[in-house]
């Protein structure tokens, strides 16, 4: 059986910068290892072995990323994969689970959550094929279980209808986006987060 969380992690790391160490004056989260902002996340276990090995501004060597490396993948398996239910998402749709994961940790969990609820309603032709959803950012049963309502729906077929759910995400993250810098100018800085859009 693949273990999806596996892609879903690598292909996010793309974007998040593996082993790599932040420290952007105009980010929210300022410092940032792999992805994980010490401002949200000042708990991790990771931050005192950082704080331990360098003085602020130096890079990690080799040894302590591979070091750091279980830690940060355990981290973001617990915190943004398991709470999307992850591993049952990707029986339905591997795509989705994958383009959740990575929306969530950039746009936070549960507004992508809520993204997904939405496109869901979207797509129910006026609740001719499923009620709509309650979009309060919790994957679970219900969520699921719709999800794989919509995809046996037919017509379209289920590749049709996971594509449209898969560009209503995109749309959403992107205008999100677009929304913060017209609000917060200086967030210009990070245009190539629409790489990942």
């Amino acid at each position: 059986m693949t273990d999806y969380f596996d892609q879903a992690y690598d292909a996010t790391m793309d974007h998040e910068g593996k082993g790599k160490r932040t420290n952007h004056k105009l980010d929210p989260g300022k410092e940032s290892y792999s992805g994980i902002s010490r401002v949200h996340h000042p708990g991790w276990g990771g931050w005192k072995l950082i704080d331990k090995w360098l003085k602020p501004g130096e890079p990690l060597n080799p040894n302590e990323v591979n070091l750091l490396e279980p830690m940060v993948r355990a981290f973001y398996r617990r915190q943004f994969w398991n709470p999307i239910a992850g591993d049952q998402l990707a029986k339905l749709s591997p795509a989705i689970a994958l383009k959740l994961f990575d929306t969530g940790v950039n746009a936070g969990l549960e507004r992508a959550s809520q993204w997904l609820q939405e496109a869901l309603n979207l797509l129910n032709r006026n609740k001719k094929i499923y009620p709509d959803l309650l979009p309060d950012g919790d994957i679970g049963g219900i969520t699921l279980g719709t999800l794989k309502m919509a995809l046996v729906s037919r017509p379209p077929t289920k590749e049709v209808t996971e594509q449209r759910i898969l560009k209503i995400l995109t749309v959403k993250y992107g205008g999100r986006w677009v929304w913060l810098m017209e609000q917060f100018p200086e967030r210009e800085e990070f245009r190539g987060i629409f790489d990942r859009v």
